[in-house]
């Protein structure tokens, strides 16, 4: 009987310290996830990710700031966009382009004031 108990025990602290450790691994990836989005934030760069489909996935500030220069670069449902119709197909040939190569990062320094 003491074998069954101590079984029962063991398959219950299993049991119980699954979640546990699953909820620890999430916390430590979304803690390692804010420390990289942290760095990317002390950049001058702007730096946009884009899903393959051209949709931000992630933004550091500098390049929320570029865009809200409105100065040519804008962010609407479809993802970055240019002013002018060329600008925004020559942008999505880049994202497909970069894509295709597994590339995913294109960065953009901010206008002098």
């Amino acid at each position: 009987m003491g074998t069954r108990i101590s079984r029962l025990f063991e398959a219950c602290c299993l049991t119980c310290s699954a979640p546990f450790s699953l909820h620890q691994r999430i916390a430590r990836l979304e803690a390692e996830s804010q420390a990289g989005a942290d760095v990317l934030d002390r950049w001058a760069l702007g730096v946009v990710l884009l899903d393959s489909r051209g949709r931000v996935v992630l933004m550091n500030r500098s390049a929320e700031e570029i865009l809200k220069q409105n100065d040519g670069l804008s962010l609407d449902a479809g993802g970055l966009s240019a002013a002018q119709a060329n600008k925004t197909a020559a942008c999505v040939v880049l994202v497909r382009f970069c894509d295709s190569n597994q590339l995913s990062m294109v960065t953009a320094t901010p206008a002098a004031p």
